[in-house]
Protein backbone atom coordinates (compact mmCIF):
# COMPACT_ATOMS: atom_id res chain seq x y z
CA UNK A 1 0.00 0.00 0.00
CA UNK A 2 2.86 2.41 1.26
CA UNK A 3 4.34 2.09 -2.94
CA UNK A 4 1.27 3.56 -4.06
CA UNK A 5 0.93 6.49 -2.20
CA UNK A 6 3.11 8.88 -4.73
CA UNK A 7 0.59 7.70 -7.07
CA UNK A 8 -2.40 8.56 -5.07
CA UNK A 9 -1.19 11.46 -4.38
CA UNK A 10 -0.75 12.86 -8.25
CA UNK A 11 -3.39 11.60 -8.85
CA UNK A 12 -5.09 14.15 -5.97
CA UNK A 13 -3.13 16.68 -7.15
CA UNK A 14 -4.47 16.52 -10.74
CA UNK A 15 -7.97 16.10 -9.66
CA UNK A 16 -8.16 19.65 -7.77
CA UNK A 17 -7.15 21.48 -10.91
CA UNK A 18 -5.08 23.94 -9.43
CA UNK A 19 -2.41 25.79 -11.22
CA UNK A 20 1.09 24.40 -10.61
CA UNK A 21 4.32 21.61 -11.43
CA UNK A 22 4.79 18.35 -10.42
CA UNK A 23 8.05 16.74 -11.01
CA UNK A 24 8.10 12.91 -11.77
CA UNK A 25 11.27 11.05 -11.15
CA UNK A 26 12.32 7.65 -12.31
CA UNK A 27 15.20 5.55 -12.49
CA UNK A 28 14.78 5.81 -16.16
CA UNK A 29 14.40 9.51 -16.31
CA UNK A 30 12.19 12.50 -15.13
CA UNK A 31 9.28 14.92 -16.67
CA UNK A 32 8.21 18.08 -15.48
CA UNK A 33 4.18 18.59 -15.87
CA UNK A 34 2.56 21.93 -15.96
CA UNK A 35 -1.19 22.02 -15.11
CA UNK A 36 -4.17 25.46 -15.91
CA UNK A 37 -6.91 24.26 -14.11
CA UNK A 38 -6.26 20.47 -14.93
CA UNK A 39 -4.96 20.88 -18.40
CA UNK A 40 -1.30 19.97 -19.56
CA UNK A 41 0.11 23.54 -20.92
CA UNK A 42 4.01 22.72 -20.92
CA UNK A 43 6.13 19.40 -20.50
CA UNK A 44 10.25 19.15 -19.74
CA UNK A 45 12.13 16.15 -19.36
CA UNK A 46 11.53 14.49 -22.97
CA UNK A 47 13.05 14.07 -26.54
CA UNK A 48 10.98 15.99 -28.34
CA UNK A 49 12.96 15.31 -31.39
CA UNK A 50 11.27 12.35 -31.14
CA UNK A 51 8.12 13.60 -31.42
CA UNK A 52 9.23 15.11 -34.90
CA UNK A 53 10.49 12.10 -36.45
CA UNK A 54 6.87 10.32 -35.61
CA UNK A 55 5.54 13.10 -37.60
CA UNK A 56 7.85 12.65 -40.63
CA UNK A 57 9.09 16.68 -40.52
CA UNK A 58 12.71 18.38 -39.10
CA UNK A 59 12.09 19.09 -35.56
CA UNK A 60 12.57 22.63 -34.33
CA UNK A 61 14.57 22.00 -31.16
CA UNK A 62 11.98 23.67 -28.12
CA UNK A 63 12.80 21.93 -25.07
CA UNK A 64 8.81 21.93 -24.24
CA UNK A 65 6.91 19.15 -25.77
CA UNK A 66 4.11 20.73 -26.26
CA UNK A 67 5.62 23.79 -27.54
CA UNK A 68 7.29 22.10 -29.81
CA UNK A 69 4.51 20.00 -30.98
CA UNK A 70 2.40 23.46 -31.68
CA UNK A 71 5.28 25.45 -33.14
CA UNK A 72 5.45 21.83 -36.06
CA UNK A 73 1.28 22.64 -36.80
CA UNK A 74 1.75 26.24 -37.39
CA UNK A 75 5.26 25.44 -39.41
CA UNK A 76 6.17 22.24 -40.63
CA UNK A 77 1.94 22.00 -42.10
CA UNK A 78 1.15 19.38 -39.51
CA UNK A 79 -2.66 18.87 -38.20
CA UNK A 80 -2.07 20.52 -34.33
CA UNK A 81 -4.66 17.60 -33.23
CA UNK A 82 -2.23 15.08 -34.85
CA UNK A 83 0.78 17.02 -33.08
CA UNK A 84 -0.56 17.02 -30.05
CA UNK A 85 -1.90 13.78 -30.18
CA UNK A 86 1.18 12.12 -30.30
CA UNK A 87 2.91 14.60 -27.75
CA UNK A 88 0.17 13.15 -25.47
CA UNK A 89 0.82 9.34 -26.07
CA UNK A 90 4.57 10.45 -25.52
CA UNK A 91 3.63 11.72 -22.02
CA UNK A 92 1.64 8.50 -21.21
CA UNK A 93 4.73 6.64 -21.98
CA UNK A 94 6.66 8.20 -19.55
CA UNK A 95 3.88 8.46 -17.08
CA UNK A 96 3.87 4.56 -17.39
CA UNK A 97 7.45 4.01 -16.76
CA UNK A 98 7.17 6.34 -13.35
CA UNK A 99 3.94 4.20 -12.02
CA UNK A 100 6.18 1.01 -13.14
CA UNK A 101 9.10 2.15 -11.28
CA UNK A 102 9.03 1.42 -7.33
CA UNK A 103 11.88 4.30 -6.58
CA UNK A 104 9.25 6.71 -8.24
CA UNK A 105 9.70 9.95 -7.09
CA UNK A 106 7.21 12.96 -7.05
CA UNK A 107 7.45 16.94 -5.91
CA UNK A 108 4.53 18.97 -6.23
CA UNK A 109 5.95 23.04 -7.15
CA UNK A 110 3.92 26.07 -7.15
CA UNK A 111 4.40 27.94 -9.81
CA UNK A 112 1.71 29.77 -11.78
CA UNK A 113 2.38 28.55 -15.59
CA UNK A 114 1.65 30.75 -18.37
CA UNK A 115 -1.19 30.95 -20.25
CA UNK A 116 -0.43 29.30 -24.12
CA UNK A 117 -2.54 30.24 -27.22
CA UNK A 118 -2.86 26.57 -28.51
CA UNK A 119 -4.05 23.40 -28.22
CA UNK A 120 -3.61 21.82 -24.34
CA UNK A 121 -4.09 18.27 -22.96
CA UNK A 122 -6.80 16.99 -20.30
CA UNK A 123 -4.44 15.32 -17.65
CA UNK A 124 -7.43 13.35 -16.87
CA UNK A 125 -8.45 12.43 -19.77
CA UNK A 126 -4.56 10.96 -20.49
CA UNK A 127 -4.67 9.31 -17.31
CA UNK A 128 -7.55 7.67 -17.46
CA UNK A 129 -6.89 6.53 -21.50
CA UNK A 130 -3.56 5.13 -20.75
CA UNK A 131 -4.62 3.00 -17.89
CA UNK A 132 -7.76 1.49 -19.57
CA UNK A 133 -5.96 0.83 -22.89
CA UNK A 134 -2.93 -1.03 -20.87
CA UNK A 135 -2.66 -4.43 -21.59
CA UNK A 136 -2.26 -6.58 -18.66
CA UNK A 137 -2.21 -6.14 -14.77
CA UNK A 138 0.78 -4.97 -14.08
CA UNK A 139 0.32 -1.13 -14.20
CA UNK A 140 -3.20 -1.85 -12.24
CA UNK A 141 -1.21 -3.95 -9.49
CA UNK A 142 0.98 -1.10 -9.15
CA UNK A 143 -1.55 1.66 -8.51
CA UNK A 144 -4.47 -1.15 -6.41
CA UNK A 145 -1.55 -3.40 -5.03
CA UNK A 146 -4.36 -4.33 -2.27
CA UNK A 147 -7.66 -5.34 -3.71
CA UNK A 148 -9.24 -4.67 0.29
CA UNK A 149 -9.53 -1.00 0.44
CA UNK A 150 -12.73 0.52 0.82
CA UNK A 151 -13.36 2.68 -2.05
CA UNK A 152 -15.38 6.09 -2.03
CA UNK A 153 -16.20 8.67 -4.64
CA UNK A 154 -14.06 12.21 -3.95
CA UNK A 155 -15.65 15.50 -4.07
CA UNK A 156 -14.71 16.46 -7.65
CA UNK A 157 -15.83 12.56 -8.99
CA UNK A 158 -18.88 14.05 -10.97
CA UNK A 159 -17.35 17.17 -12.63
CA UNK A 160 -14.41 14.80 -13.83
CA UNK A 161 -16.20 11.22 -14.56
CA UNK A 162 -19.25 12.96 -16.77
CA UNK A 163 -16.78 14.53 -19.33
CA UNK A 164 -14.93 11.47 -19.57
CA UNK A 165 -17.77 10.01 -21.84
CA UNK A 166 -17.31 6.52 -20.94
CA UNK A 167 -19.23 3.43 -21.41
CA UNK A 168 -22.70 2.46 -19.99
CA UNK A 169 -21.05 -0.59 -18.63
CA UNK A 170 -18.32 1.63 -16.99
CA UNK A 171 -21.82 3.28 -15.40
CA UNK A 172 -22.82 0.57 -14.24
CA UNK A 173 -19.49 -0.61 -12.56
CA UNK A 174 -19.24 2.97 -10.91
CA UNK A 175 -22.61 2.89 -9.24
CA UNK A 176 -21.64 -0.05 -7.58
CA UNK A 177 -19.00 2.63 -5.84
CA UNK A 178 -21.01 3.54 -2.24
CA UNK A 179 -18.00 3.65 0.27
CA UNK A 180 -18.86 0.81 2.07
CA UNK A 181 -17.39 -1.58 -0.49
CA UNK A 182 -13.77 -2.53 -1.02
CA UNK A 183 -12.27 -3.03 -4.87
CA UNK A 184 -12.44 -6.87 -4.65
CA UNK A 185 -15.96 -6.67 -3.80
CA UNK A 186 -16.79 -4.03 -6.37
CA UNK A 187 -15.31 -6.35 -8.73
CA UNK A 188 -17.31 -10.03 -7.29
CA UNK A 189 -20.30 -8.00 -7.52
CA UNK A 190 -20.01 -6.59 -11.13
CA UNK A 191 -20.99 -8.44 -14.16
CA UNK A 192 -17.93 -8.00 -15.83
CA UNK A 193 -14.87 -9.10 -15.55
CA UNK A 194 -12.97 -8.68 -12.85
CA UNK A 195 -9.70 -7.18 -14.61
CA UNK A 196 -12.00 -4.93 -16.20
CA UNK A 197 -13.20 -4.07 -13.23
CA UNK A 198 -9.75 -3.48 -11.77
CA UNK A 199 -8.86 -1.75 -14.27
CA UNK A 200 -11.50 0.75 -14.45
CA UNK A 201 -11.06 1.42 -10.45
CA UNK A 202 -7.40 1.80 -11.10
CA UNK A 203 -8.09 4.49 -13.46
CA UNK A 204 -10.38 6.50 -11.66
CA UNK A 205 -7.75 6.14 -8.75
CA UNK A 206 -4.57 7.53 -10.85
CA UNK A 207 -7.19 10.09 -12.04
CA UNK A 208 -7.57 11.50 -8.08
CA UNK A 209 -11.64 10.55 -9.00
CA UNK A 210 -11.98 7.94 -6.38
CA UNK A 211 -10.13 7.81 -2.95
CA UNK A 212 -8.57 4.52 -1.16
CA UNK A 213 -9.32 3.85 2.42
CA UNK A 214 -7.34 0.79 4.38
CA UNK A 215 -9.64 -1.27 6.18
CA UNK A 216 -9.17 -0.42 9.94
CA UNK A 217 -8.76 -4.04 11.93
CA UNK A 218 -10.61 -3.34 14.99
CA UNK A 219 -7.18 -3.13 17.76
CA UNK A 220 -7.70 -6.55 19.98
CA UNK A 221 -8.72 -5.23 23.73
CA UNK A 222 -6.27 -4.13 26.34
CA UNK A 223 -5.59 -5.44 29.55
CA UNK A 224 -5.40 -2.30 31.82
CA UNK A 225 -3.48 -3.07 34.77
CA UNK A 226 -4.81 -2.87 38.03
CA UNK A 227 -4.82 0.95 39.26
CA UNK A 228 -3.19 1.52 42.87
CA UNK A 229 -4.41 4.37 45.32
CA UNK A 230 -2.67 5.53 48.19
CA UNK A 231 -4.41 5.04 51.27
CA UNK A 232 -4.73 8.44 52.23
CA UNK A 233 -5.51 11.18 49.38
CA UNK A 234 -3.42 14.03 49.31
CA UNK A 235 -4.80 17.01 50.75
CA UNK A 236 -6.78 19.20 48.46
CA UNK A 237 -5.26 22.77 47.56
CA UNK A 238 -7.30 25.88 48.50
CA UNK A 239 -8.28 28.49 46.10
CA UNK A 240 -8.93 31.67 47.23
CA UNK A 241 -12.04 33.24 46.79
CA UNK A 242 -10.66 36.62 45.31
CA UNK A 243 -9.03 34.22 42.65
CA UNK A 244 -12.26 33.04 41.65
CA UNK A 245 -14.11 36.28 41.60
CA UNK A 246 -11.99 37.91 39.39
CA UNK A 247 -12.04 34.73 36.89
CA UNK A 248 -15.74 34.96 36.79
CA UNK A 249 -15.38 38.74 36.43
CA UNK A 250 -13.09 38.30 33.55
CA UNK A 251 -15.53 35.62 31.57
CA UNK A 252 -18.20 37.88 32.31
CA UNK A 253 -16.98 40.96 30.16
CA UNK A 254 -15.78 38.70 26.89
CA UNK A 255 -19.15 37.34 26.86
CA UNK A 256 -20.30 40.69 27.05
CA UNK A 257 -18.11 42.21 24.24
CA UNK A 258 -18.63 39.04 22.32
CA UNK A 259 -22.31 39.85 22.41
CA UNK A 260 -21.81 43.67 21.22
CA UNK A 261 -19.67 42.00 18.19
CA UNK A 262 -22.31 39.60 17.62
CA UNK A 263 -25.39 41.94 17.58
CA UNK A 264 -23.11 44.46 15.82
CA UNK A 265 -21.99 42.51 12.68
CA UNK A 266 -26.37 40.80 12.57
CA UNK A 267 -27.43 44.39 12.47
CA UNK A 268 -25.10 45.73 9.68
CA UNK A 269 -25.19 42.32 7.59
CA UNK A 270 -27.68 42.67 4.40
CA UNK A 271 -26.36 39.84 2.49
CA UNK A 272 -28.49 38.21 0.01
CA UNK A 273 -29.75 34.90 1.68
CA UNK A 274 -27.43 32.13 0.10
CA UNK A 275 -29.03 29.80 -3.10
CA UNK A 276 -29.44 26.41 -1.74
CA UNK A 277 -32.66 25.52 -3.16
CA UNK A 278 -32.63 23.49 -6.45
CA UNK A 279 -35.52 22.04 -8.66
CA UNK A 280 -35.27 17.87 -8.95
CA UNK A 281 -36.52 17.00 -12.41
CA UNK A 282 -35.63 13.10 -12.29
CA UNK A 283 -34.36 10.89 -9.83
CA UNK A 284 -33.41 7.26 -9.23
CA UNK A 285 -31.23 4.36 -6.99
CA UNK A 286 -30.59 1.64 -9.88
CA UNK A 287 -27.89 1.73 -11.84
CA UNK A 288 -29.37 2.47 -14.93
CA UNK A 289 -30.80 5.60 -12.92
CA UNK A 290 -27.43 6.90 -12.77
CA UNK A 291 -26.71 6.35 -16.38
CA UNK A 292 -29.74 8.04 -17.10
CA UNK A 293 -28.81 10.98 -15.17
CA UNK A 294 -25.15 11.44 -16.09
CA UNK A 295 -25.76 11.34 -19.53
CA UNK A 296 -28.96 14.53 -18.84
CA UNK A 297 -26.20 16.16 -16.79
CA UNK A 298 -23.67 15.83 -19.70
CA UNK A 299 -25.97 17.15 -22.39
CA UNK A 300 -26.78 20.29 -20.14
CA UNK A 301 -23.77 20.92 -17.80
CA UNK A 302 -24.53 24.55 -17.72
CA UNK A 303 -27.53 24.38 -15.96
CA UNK A 304 -27.85 20.71 -14.74
CA UNK A 305 -26.11 18.65 -12.09
CA UNK A 306 -26.13 15.38 -10.31
CA UNK A 307 -26.26 15.08 -6.40
CA UNK A 308 -26.31 11.84 -4.50
CA UNK A 309 -28.98 11.66 -1.80
CA UNK A 310 -28.88 9.91 1.15
CA UNK A 311 -30.74 6.32 0.97
CA UNK A 312 -30.62 3.50 3.20
CA UNK A 313 -29.98 1.04 0.24
CA UNK A 314 -26.53 -0.37 -0.27
CA UNK A 315 -26.72 1.90 -3.65
CA UNK A 316 -26.76 5.06 -3.11
CA UNK A 317 -29.66 7.46 -4.92
CA UNK A 318 -29.47 10.49 -7.38
CA UNK A 319 -31.07 13.24 -8.07
CA UNK A 320 -30.96 15.44 -11.31
CA UNK A 321 -31.43 19.38 -10.14
CA UNK A 322 -31.61 22.21 -12.06
CA UNK A 323 -30.95 25.98 -10.95
CA UNK A 324 -29.68 27.81 -7.84
CA UNK A 325 -32.64 29.75 -5.97
CA UNK A 326 -32.52 31.65 -2.66
CA UNK A 327 -35.34 30.02 -1.34
CA UNK A 328 -38.21 27.14 -1.62
CA UNK A 329 -40.75 29.86 -3.16
CA UNK A 330 -38.13 31.23 -5.29
CA UNK A 331 -37.73 27.20 -6.83
CA UNK A 332 -41.35 26.52 -6.84
CA UNK A 333 -42.00 29.42 -9.10
CA UNK A 334 -39.50 28.62 -11.09
CA UNK A 335 -41.22 25.05 -11.98
CA UNK A 336 -43.55 26.98 -14.76
CA UNK A 337 -40.04 28.25 -16.60
CA UNK A 338 -38.59 24.79 -16.28
CA UNK A 339 -37.41 23.94 -20.33
CA UNK A 340 -39.70 20.78 -21.75
CA UNK A 341 -37.07 19.12 -22.90
CA UNK A 342 -36.08 18.60 -19.43
CA UNK A 343 -38.86 17.11 -18.26
CA UNK A 344 -39.33 13.61 -17.49
CA UNK A 345 -42.42 12.05 -18.10
CA UNK A 346 -44.19 10.77 -15.29
CA UNK A 347 -42.16 12.79 -12.86
CA UNK A 348 -43.54 15.51 -10.89
CA UNK A 349 -40.57 18.83 -10.45
CA UNK A 350 -40.47 20.05 -7.11
CA UNK A 351 -38.14 22.19 -5.06
CA UNK A 352 -35.19 20.91 -2.62
CA UNK A 353 -32.67 22.25 -0.52
CA UNK A 354 -29.14 21.22 -1.25
CA UNK A 355 -26.54 20.39 0.95
CA UNK A 356 -23.51 22.96 1.61
CA UNK A 357 -21.11 21.11 -0.48
CA UNK A 358 -23.74 21.27 -3.60
CA UNK A 359 -24.11 25.02 -3.60
CA UNK A 360 -22.89 27.35 -5.88
CA UNK A 361 -23.40 31.28 -6.77
CA UNK A 362 -26.88 32.20 -7.27
CA UNK A 363 -27.80 32.39 -10.69
CA UNK A 364 -31.30 32.21 -11.98
CA UNK A 365 -31.62 29.28 -15.07
CA UNK A 366 -34.22 31.15 -16.80
CA UNK A 367 -30.94 33.74 -17.61
CA UNK A 368 -28.73 30.68 -18.78
CA UNK A 369 -30.65 29.40 -21.49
Amino acid sequence: MDEAQLIWRLGRWIARRDNGGARLTWSGGSITLRLREGRLVSTEGLDTATLASRLGCAGLGHADLLEEARALATQRGVQEMEAVGCAKETVETALRSWYLDPNRQLELVEEEPPAVDGATISMTHAVVELILNDAGSELCSRILPDLKVLLRRTASFIDLYVPLRLSEDADLIVAKITGQRTAEEIALRSPHGTDEVVRLLAALIAAGMLEPVPVVTPPKEVELLPSTFPEEPPPRRRVRIGLLLGLAAGVAALLIIATLVLLRVLAGTNAAPPARWGVVIDMGCEPQDLQRVLRKANQHPQILRAVKASSERDEPCWRLVWGRFASAGEASTAIASLPSGLKRQGFEPHPIELETGSEGSAQDPRQEQ
